[in-house]
């Protein structure tokens, strides 16, 4: 999984002002489903950073315990060896299936990112 993480600069249409939003850039992203990356990006933060303490504990027990996240299109099941992409919205259709460790290092690495976004943007 190769991805890098960036910030949009745009201006909101109602108000006029100059935002900001952190972005998702995520190499072959359709592999992982056409809308894996908008589901990640709107998870709050605070969500994330639990899904990453569930996934520690997970791999780290080494158990076969199955858990799931998502938003609204998309179930990500997990358990210590791999994580599963459903797709919900198309009668839970697989769209990847990959290591839980390089599922952890992309939120992980997502939220850190974040961290450092949220504490510059006050």
């Amino acid at each position: 999984m190769n991805y890098s993480f960036s910030i949009h600069h745009y201006i909101d249409q109602q108000s006029g002002k100059a935002k900001k939003s952190p972005l998702i850039h995520l190499e072959n992203a359709e592999q992982y489903g056409w809308f894996f990356v908008d589901e990640i990006q709107n998870l709050s933060i605070e969500y994330v950073k639990e899904i990453i303490k569930d996934l520690e504990v997970l791999i780290a027990k080494r158990t076969e315990t199955i858990n799931s996240f998502g938003y609204q299109v998309y179930s990500i099941e997990y358990n210590a060896k791999t994580a599963t992409i459903i797709n919900v919205l198309e009668d839970d259709k697989i769209e990847a299936i990959l290591p839980t460790v390089e599922l952890y290092q992309f939120l992980k690495d997502w939220y850190d990112y974040l961290v450092v976004f949220y504490n510059t943007e006050a």
